[in-house]
C-alpha cells in the first residue's frame, strides 16, 4: 500500500487549483500529474527497517566466480553504503574502510561478530552469486545475481531476505569491443558496479521510477 505523504502548503495549493477545475478526465489527469511532480518517488522501498539504524554493508562472492570478480565485492559494498547514506533517513552507515581495516587485523568468524565490532545494529549482507562483464570473445554485457539479507546483530539472526537482484546491463544487447583495449573493460566493469549498486540500494528507499529506468536500461559510454 502506498504511504500517505506529508501535505505541504505548496502541495495543498496545487491540489486546490486542480480540484477547482471541472472534474473531467483531463482534470483527474492534471491532479495525478501534479501529485507526481510534487512527490516523484512513486516506487516504495521494499524494506524500510534501515531507517534510524547504524548499518554495516558487507559483500561476499561465490567461490566459483573468476578471481577478478573478488575485486568487485569491496567496490559494490562501498557504493551501496554511499547510496544508503544519501537516501535513507537518519541512517548511520559504517565506512567501508573501517570494515576493511577490521577484517585486515581480525579473523572474520561471523557477520554478527563484525557487526558488534562496528557497533552496528544491522548488517546488510550482499551475496554475489554471479558477476561477469564479458560475453563471448568480443562483447561486453554486465550480468550479476545478488542475494540480500538483513542480519540483526543483537540476536545474530537473519530478520529479512529480499528477492535477489538479477541484473543485465545493458539489458537488450551486448556491446562489441576489442578486448585488447583493457582499459575499456575496466571502465565498463566500474560503470556496471555503479549500476548494480543502484539496483541493490534502492530496495531500501522510495525512488523515482523514471530514474530507475534510466539507470537500468540506457547505456552510456564509460
Amino acid at each position: 500500500m502506498r504511504k500517505l505523504h506529508r501535505l505541504t502548503p505548496s502541495f495543498l495549493l496545487l491540489l486546490a487549483i486542480c480540484v477547482s477545475s471541472t472534474v473531467t478526465h483531463s482534470g483527474c489527469s492534471l491532479v495525478a500529474t501534479t501529485m507526481y511532480i510534487v512527490n516523484p518517488n512513486d516506487i516504495d522501498a521494499e524494506y524500510e527497517g534501515l531507517v534510524g539504524q547504524r548499518v554495516a554493508v558487507v559483500c561476499e562472492s561465490d567461490r566459483s566466480l573468476p578471481f577478478d570478480s573478488y575485486m568487485v565485492t569491496h567496490e559494490l559494498a562501498e557504493k551501496v553504503s554511499g547510496l544508503l547514506r544519501q537516501n535513507v533517513e537518519k541512517i548511520d552507515v559504517v565506512k567501508t574502510s573501517e570494515i576493511s581495516d577490521w577484517t585486515d587485523h581480525n579473523e572474520l568468524n561471523s557477520y554478527t561478530e563484525l557487526g558488534s565490532a562496528m557497533n552496528a545494529d544491522l548488517v546488510v549482507v550482499l551475496k554475489l552469486a554471479e558477476f561477469r562483464v564479458r560475453q563471448g570473445q568480443s562483447m561486453v554485457q554486465g550480468r550479476a545475481d545478488v542475494a540480500i539479507e538483513i542480519l540483526d546483530v543483537a540476536t545474530g539472526e537473519v530478520i529479512h531476505e529480499l528477492d535477489s537482484v538479477n541484473s543485465t546491463y545493458p539489458p537488450n544487447a551486448g556491446i562489441s569491443k576489442d578486448f585488447s583495449q583493457r582499459r575499456f573493460e575496466d571502465q565498463f566493469r566500474r560503470q556496471y558496479v555503479r549500476v548494480l549498486a543502484d539496483q541493490v540500494a534502492r530496495r531500501f528507499y522510495d525512488h523515482d521510477s523514471r530514474m530507475a529506468i534510466k539507470t537500468d536500461r540506457y547505456y552510456q559510454e564509460p
